[in-house]
Parts: C-alpha cells; structure tokens; sequence
C-alpha cells in the first residue's frame, strides 16, 4: 500500500518460465500484487508464477492486448 492506494502489476507471459521468476524476484516491496496473464503458455510459466505468490489469470486469445484485458 502506498498513499492509501494497492499497486498492482500485471505481467503478461507467452512461455516465459524463466523470465517471469526473474521479474518477479525484482519487484519493489511496494508492489502488493502481482498479476501474471497466461497467454496460452505451453511451458511451466503458471506454476512458477503461482509458486512466486503471484495471481494467475489465463487467456486463450494469442496477443499482448489480449493477455492485458482480463487482468483490468
């Protein structure tokens, strides 16, 4: 929480298994939740997203724009 407010962040993923724990790692403490979209992902990208704590939403249309709606 900062100034009163939740920061979120949403991450969309296509196979990123190994980037996602990275960028995850990273996050500033004041970020009080992480949103990870599953574009579709063929690898391990979900479990390793929900292992880290974050919110996994999965999205079936290909795309950046499509992974970005169902997070908002």
């Amino acid at each position: 929480m900062h100034r009163s407010l939740t920061i979120s962040v949403v991450i969309p993923c296509y196979n990123e298994e190994d980037g996602v724990r990275e960028v995850i790692g990273r996050m500033p403490g004041a970020v009080d939740e992480i949103v990870v979209v599953d574009n579709n992902c063929t690898d391990r990208t979900a479990e390793v997203a929900r292992g880290l704590g974050a919110r996994v939403v999965a999205e079936k249309t290909p795309g950046y724009g499509a992974a970005l709606r169902p997070a908002l």
